[in-house]
């Protein structure tokens, strides 16, 4: 019985992960649609690594509803800037504005369409929050501290 209680205790041993994440956040009044086009190392069949440290696969298109935003990667090494560790993991994104005649809007390393910004460049925006959450383990939560990017799709751009 000693055994199984200094085993649980020693599992449920406070725990911080810090973490770096890039989002797509979507200031529209619609919906938009992202394809991303994920570096082939990150290629996981038709999904992509979404994170630096083993959380799985995603799938390369997805919805954000508007006024709402989209992680598309995560990182434990916190010295990348948003743009760097976007170009490190894309090699583009297309987003699709949801309307039969929105203009649809392309990121590649050296060319924005239709968008006054490209998310690769160095001098491109991002709103920085910085995130405090638990993770739910088995016996315990592990505390995350995330450095959070956000790349703002706006109407006015």
């Amino acid at each position: 019985m000693v055994i199984i209680l200094l085993l649980l205790q020693m599992s449920c041993r406070d725990e911080t992960i810090y973490q770096e994440r890039i989002l797509i956040q979507n200031s529209t009044n619609k919906d938009l649609s992202v394809i991303l086009f994920p570096k082939q190392e990150y290629m996981d069949g038709d999904m992509y690594k979404f994170s630096s440290f083993g959380a799985g696969s995603r799938p390369k298109y997805f919805d954000i509803s508007h006024q709402s935003e989209e992680e598309i990667y995560i990182t434990d090494n916190l010295k990348h800037s948003p743009n760097e560790l976007a170009s490190q993991v894309f090699d583009s994104i297309y987003v699709i504005v949801n309307e039969q005649n929105g203009a649809n809007i392309l990121f590649t390393h050296d060319t924005v369409i239709n968008y006054d910004q490209n998310l690769f460049y160095p001098d491109s925006q991002w709103s920085y929050s910085l995130s405090k959450f638990d993770l739910p383990t088995n016996f315990s939560s592990t505390k995350v501290i995330s450095h959070d990017y956000s790349f703002i799709i706006s109407q006015n751009d």
